[in-house]
């Protein structure tokens, strides 16, 4: 009977530390079923012709006056923080210093 009980537990215990699919998303968001669980968007963007996940940032839209204020990009044109990473296209930012700088991500 304590064998039993002992193999119960164990089995309990194995099973506490497997993942399970529905509710725990991969640690990176490499697939579209991880992907779409963190709230992302899987899909071609860019130039890049394989399908990637574009997360929303937790600040999205917060304020912001230097890059550092923000988990992606300070947008120079509304002063907010970008809402998804990775951002592509062609935006204007402020980096660290304030300073207004154009690139183009793709």
């Amino acid at each position: 009977m304590k064998h039993f009980l002992l193999l119960g537990l164990a089995i309990l215990a194995l099973g506490a530390c497997q993942q399970d699919p529905k509710t725990d998303p991969p640690a990176e968001p490499s697939n579209m079923a991880g992907c779409e669980a963190r709230g992302g968007t899987w899909g071609v963007a860019g130039l890049l012709q394989e399908p990637i996940c574009t997360l929303p940032t937790p600040d999205a839209g917060k304020a912001c006056s230097v890059e550092s204020d923000c988990t992606g990009m300070c947008m120079a044109d509304t002063k907010t923080c970008s809402t998804v990473t990775p951002l592509f296209g062609c935006h204007v930012f402020l980096d660290d210093d304030g300073t207004t700088y154009e690139m183009c991500i793709d």
